[in-house]
């Protein structure tokens, strides 16, 4: 994964870690996670890049954001069921880091990353991202595949 310069001057704690070390070397990204991961950090972004999913209508849906009355109410508002898999498989970057000041340039690079790890992890499935902004990117997946019925 390459990264540009002006992302990674605005990694606030990485940039502490690089400058506390003193010695002019480089940390890495890689390096980074190595220092500050712990089990449930690393537990979580492996949810989160590679969720559980559950087959509904001859759907997938993140697992841990399905509900059946939500999808009915959508249904019943006259949506199609990629509309529905789009509303409720929606995540907000700013969901993910929340608490964090960040640059819609940045929120977007985010986005492309968990873009990228969903259209690893949930195969057949199109991905996109909505937004172009911290306040308002989003990323979510649908598939297309099925007949409506």
């Amino acid at each position: 994964m390459v990264i540009s310069e002006s992302l990674i001057a605005q990694l606030v704690r990485l940039q502490e870690w690089v400058d506390a070390d003193g010695k002019n070397t480089s940390i890495t990204l890689f390096d980074y996670a190595c220092f500050v991961g712990t089990p449930e950090i690393f537990l979580s972004f492996a949810e989160l890049f590679s969720p559980d999913l559950v087959l509904y209508a001859d759907c997938r849906f993140l697992k841990h954001r399905f509900d059946v009355e939500n999808f009915n109410a959508w249904k019943n508002k006259g949506l199609a069921l990629v509309e529905i898999q789009k509303m409720l498989n929606h995540v907000h970057i700013r969901q993910v880091i929340q608490g964090e000041d960040m640059s819609d340039e940045l929120s977007v690079y985010i986005a492309t990353v968990l873009k990228s790890m969903w259209e690893k992890s949930i195969p057949n499935s199109s991905v996109e991202i909505f937004g172009d902004n911290y306040d308002e990117v989003s990323v979510t997946f649908f598939e297309s595949h099925f007949s409506e019925k």
